[in-house]
């Protein structure tokens, strides 16, 4: 097999990307866009030692849980890769990924069945890069894998208030004659996009390279007028030459720089830069699973490792006895502590640090959890955490991961010092795409 040969194929299964699988003489030949069963047209694109990568031209026929897309971008634009499946194989190949994730490492495990919430205009948080395109812009999202943008004027999976932003963005630049920001000379005004919507709040935030951003009064009363929600306009400064979307400075235009939600009960200030679960439905499904894992008690001391902005942990340890929080970015602990009181959990103590520093320190100074919650990066734990989290020896465990495989190594390290799997539930936070989150009870046997 060698580049740009073609065959028909039939495809034998998905990988994790959800590409179709099959092969030519033994070899594995990965076709994005093709499903099970399908017969297909293929052209070898790249050929690696290990497996190669075909383009799909065309299908010789269709599986049944092949469906039309309905977005005018796709598959051009790099954010959702999935949407030719029906949402039962996207569901049912997520939690076959967790599988092949532990089995990879030698485990078996039964997931529980994949939670999810609505498919379609879930995200609260759009970010949309402006890039120089000609004598003009455009605005929109990157290709896969690259910074070949994209232009859109919505994204059916973003909140509708967050495509008003988009929308009103695209017409104000051109009457405005904004310039782009150009990642290859450092020049131009505009570099992106962005905007949040919680709680029926949305927050609208223009990254620039100069505060003195013409059009501006143009630019409010556009957002006022086809924004009902809009509750703050705020202009971030960066002028760097790397490819970070936001700087660390910032100007209130008007309205607000913060949004309250309300998450059954629980509060959080939310700014520009604080994260929060893109998917909010999904996100109060995951926090429900944590709690239901955790079963706090009103005597339980809690730990809660790569807390971000606490909101894991003020969600689920609302009654707990005492919560202690550590997280490596500063302006995540000052919105931890800050989300604490504003939901009057005097109990609470944040910390900033790494957690493979903080939490082993702890753990020698004699701190012991009754639960533990971590919700670590892709990246998954360092093992100084895990081997301070096995000499702590807490009752439970609850692992919030956005990455099977390294959930997997995690658990496979720690199953060697007495740790097992209790339970184990997929929930779905990214329909369209290959994301999945998990939460894994972990127990010592």
């Amino acid at each position: 097999m060698k580049k740009n040969d073609t065959f028909t194929l039939k495809i034998e299964d998905l990988n994790a990307q959800g590409q179709g699988v099959c092969h030519v003489d033994g070899q594995a030949l990965f076709v994005p866009g093709a499903l099970p069963g399908e017969s297909v047209r293929v052209q070898v694109i790249k050929v690696t030692s290990r497996y190669a990568v075909g383009k799909l031209l065309g299908l010789e026929s269709r599986s049944s849980l092949r469906t039309a897309p309905p977005c005018p971008y796709y598959p051009r634009c790099g954010g959702c890769s999935w949407q030719h499946m029906e949402r039962s194989l996207q569901l049912s190949q997520k939690e076959q990924n967790l599988r092949m994730a532990f089995r990879k490492v030698g485990m078996t495990v039964d997931p529980e069945p994949i939670l999810s919430g609505e498919s379609w205009h879930y995200r609260n948080k759009g970010q949309f890069p402006v890039v120089r395109c000609g004598l003009g812009s455009e605005i929109g999202m990157y290709a896969a894998r690259s910074h070949r943008l994209v232009p859109v004027d919505s994204c059916m999976i973003e909140e509708e208030p967050i495509n008003d932003v988009l929308k009103t963005a695209a017409e104000w630049k051109v009457r405005n004659s904004i310039s782009a920001y150009d990642e290859t000379t450092g020049k131009g005004l505009l570099r992106h996009v962005c905007a949040r919507h919680v709680s029926g709040q949305t927050m609208a935030v223009f990254v620039v390279t100069d505060f003195a951003l013409p059009g501006l009064d143009d630019l409010l009363d556009s957002l006022k007028n086809n924004v009902q929600t809009l509750s703050g306009l705020i202009l971030n400064l960066n002028t760097r030459r790397d490819n970070r979307i936001f700087g660390d400075k910032q100007r209130i235009v008007w309205g607000k720089d913060t949004l309250r939600a309300d998450l059954n009960g629980m509060k959080l200030e939310i700014s520009a830069l604080s994260f929060m679960q893109v998917n909010t439905e999904g996100m109060l499904i995951l926090y429900d699973t944590v709690a239901e894992f955790a079963q706090i008690s009103e005597n339980d001391i809690v730990y809660d490792a790569y807390c971000g902005t606490g909101s894991i942990g003020l969600y689920t340890a609302r009654h707990a006895k005492a919560l202690y929080g550590v997280e490596e970015v500063e302006s995540a602990v000052l919105n931890a502590r800050t989300n604490a009181l504003l939901n009057g959990m005097d109990r609470a103590v944040y910390v900033t640090g790494k957690a493979e520093d903080v939490f082993p320190k702890w753990v020698r100074s004699g701190h012991k959890p009754d639960v533990l919650i971590v919700d670590p990066p892709f990246k998954g734990c360092e093992k100084a955490f895990l081997d301070a989290v096995i000499e702590a020896d807490p009752d439970k465990l609850v692992y919030v991961s956005c990455n099977p495989a390294t959930l997997a190594r995690d658990v496979s390290y720690m199953s060697r010092y007495g740790y097992t799997v209790r339970r184990i539930r997929p929930v779905d936070l990214f329909p369209q795409s290959e994301h999945v989150e998990c939460v894994t009870l972990i127990t010592h046997k």
